[in-house]
């Protein structure tokens, strides 16, 4: 579990982007097979075979939402330092064409991996990693939770 301001942020931006997709996709199953779309707003679904694969859709993303909405009430941010893909690669070595010390190489690499985008106007790069031309590097974190909650 990770505190911090920025986890948090991409998990919000992560719950409302399934809020608009079961919203989306809840809007069309409403609407009957095959009505054309109106005013910009999309219509039903073209075939009894695609409404039903969309139905399943929205149970699994309804299930995810619940998921996520409970841990954005606990204050949990679930995050794999080094990445999820690489994680997972350790469990099939073979099929990855990997020896057990190659993916360790690769793993410690992406784990002490930092990034932070630039701000144009900001003097030595951003407010989180500035490079001074002394060649120091002080870096800042933030803990502060980012306004706005998810509706439920």
């Amino acid at each position: 579990m990770i505190n911090g301001r920025w986890p948090r942020r991409g998990q919000l931006a992560h719950l409302r982007t399934l809020e608009a997709g079961i919203a989306a996709i809840a809007h069309r199953l409403s609407l009957p097979v095959g009505q054309k779309g109106t005013k910009g707003r999309p219509g039903g679904y073209r075939s009894r075979q695609e409404w039903f694969a969309k139905s399943r859709r929205l149970r699994v993303l309804t299930d995810r939402l619940t998921g996520l909405r409970a841990d954005w009430r606990a204050g949990r941010v679930h995050m794999v330092r080094g990445g999820k893909r690489l994680a997972g690669m350790r469990h099939h070595l073979e099929a990855a064409g990997l020896e057990e010390h190659e993916w360790r190489a690769r793993w410690q690499a992406a784990r002490w991996f930092l990034q932070a985008d630039g701000e144009s106007g900001k003097r030595y790069g951003n407010e989180t990693i500035r490079v001074h031309p002394g060649g120091s590097t002080p870096t800042a974190t933030r803990s502060a939770t980012p306004a706005g909650s998810p509706t439920t």
